[in-house]
């Protein structure tokens, strides 16, 4: 085979993977831009609360956690939940809140003091249009239920999620972030729902639209070696 067929070789076999691989490669293009536009604390939705302040607590006011459970701790710490402080400790069966002063158990959380969190933390006065306590959330969670969902209105429609064991409150999802995880999906290729980046169908994807970048880059120099760039 002589050398003058080697660019219509080229040609061909990049039109080829462009035609097998273009929809995927017009997805990761779009979706890489998209990921671009917004920072990614806004995608998070850090702005819609207030930061946890760090403080320090009278060692006086915490009583010994040896009072108020009775099995092997792995992990304790005094922390500010809404106005009040209190003990977060993992044991081996997971992890519970105890009231700092008085050892009383706080988990898992009450209605009443999840609006205390939530009014706490969420950085502007808009109330919640509703709080509930949901047992099979939706993916956006990221968790087995049951968590406390609170829905907001406005332009963002966002949920903040409070874990009922932890009091954990950073969780907040908005419509940003949900149009950043069809994104997301579109750009892994996720066909499970198990945010998988080393599946054999995206291996085989990436090689392909490595194939056509090379095909077309050994196009584009067989044209400037002929003289033909812009015909």
């Amino acid at each position: 085979m002589s050398n003058v067929r080697w660019p219509a070789i080229f040609a061909r076999f990049h039109r080829i993977l462009a035609l097998v691989i273009g929809v995927q490669l017009l997805a990761w293009t779009a979706s890489g831009l998209f990921f671009t536009i917004w920072p990614i604390e806004v995608v998070r939705g850090e702005h819609l609360l207030k930061p946890e302040g760090e403080a320090t607590v009278a060692p006086s006011s915490i009583r010994a956690l040896d009072h108020v459970i009775d099995e092997p701790i792995r992990s304790a710490h005094v922390v500010r939940l809404a106005n009040q402080w209190v003990w977060r400790v993992g044991t081996q069966t997971g992890t519970e809140l105890f009231a700092a002063d008085t050892g009383d158990k706080l988990s898992p959380l009450s209605e009443t003091k999840v609006r205390e969190i939530i009014a706490a933390r969420w950085a502007n006065a808009q109330q919640p249009i509703s709080v509930q306590l949901v047992t099979d959330p939706a993916r956006e969670w990221g968790r087995p239920g049951p968590v406390w969902q609170a829905r907001f209105g406005g332009p963002d429609k966002a949920r903040l999620y409070i874990d009922p064991k932890t009091g954990d409150s950073r969780v907040v999802r908005t419509d940003l972030w949900r149009a950043f995880d069809v994104m997301w999906r579109f750009h892994i290729m996720d066909l499970t729902g198990e945010d998988r980046f080393d599946t054999w169908w995206l291996k085989l994807a990436a090689f392909l639209g490595l194939a056509t970048a090379l095909a077309g880059m050994l196009l584009l120099l067989s044209r400037i070696s002929r003289g033909m760039l812009f015909r």
